[in-house]
């Protein structure tokens, strides 16, 4: 595979794997590289969309994972992953706050 396909740059395409019998897709093999550790991991991988801006108010489902991952949980108190959701750290009606990863951040629910 090329480095632009093990970056996500170029999702197409198949790579090999030493002792595999056949060629696997590239997505496949960057989705198994993150999960056995030797990549970080690929945040978008899906193409789906991180940053949106002000397009949407609400973190998609792909964002939050992205902000749970990046933040381990409450970013205030520490509280574990299914304790919490994603928030703006920018109101997003009253400060114009965007819906994006580095506008956001994950924090304990309130329910």
């Amino acid at each position: 595979m090329t480095l632009e396909q093990l970056v996500g740059l170029d999702p197409e395409g198949a790579a090999t794997v030493d002792g595999a019998g056949s060629a696997i897709a590239v997505g496949e093999l960057r989705r198994t590289a993150v999960d056995a550790g030797y990549l970080p991991m690929v945040l978008g991988g899906d193409d789906e969309k991180l940053n949106v801006g002000r397009e949407k108010r609400l973190f998609s489902p792909a964002q939050c994972v992205a902000l749970l991952e990046r933040d381990g949980g409450c970013a205030m108190c520490g509280a574990p992953p299914s304790h919490c959701e994603a928030h703006h750290i920018e109101w997003w009606d009253r400060d114009g706050g965007r819906t994006d990863l580095a506008k956001g951040a994950t924090r304990e629910s309130t329910l």
